[in-house]
């Protein structure tokens, strides 16, 4: 179960651009659960994700790059 919740989120975080190198979560049903992510962010990613957030806009990665 592990293994298929931390692809998911590396998937949808890097669709978004976000670093996705390591991933921790706590899933215990409680108010302390919550996701950690690290890794690098490129200026094009900064870009990307600066634009997506401050525009509200999602964009193809094929239009970004």
């Amino acid at each position: 179960m592990s293994l298929l919740v931390t692809n998911y989120f590396k998937s949808q975080l890097t669709s978004l651009r976000y670093p996705a190198d390591e991933i921790q979560y706590s899933l215990n049903y409680c108010q302390g659960d919550g996701m950690l992510f690290t890794g690098q962010l490129y200026a094009e990613d900064i870009n990307a994700v600066a634009d997506r957030l401050t525009n509200g806009t999602k964009k193809p990665l094929s239009n970004v790059l």
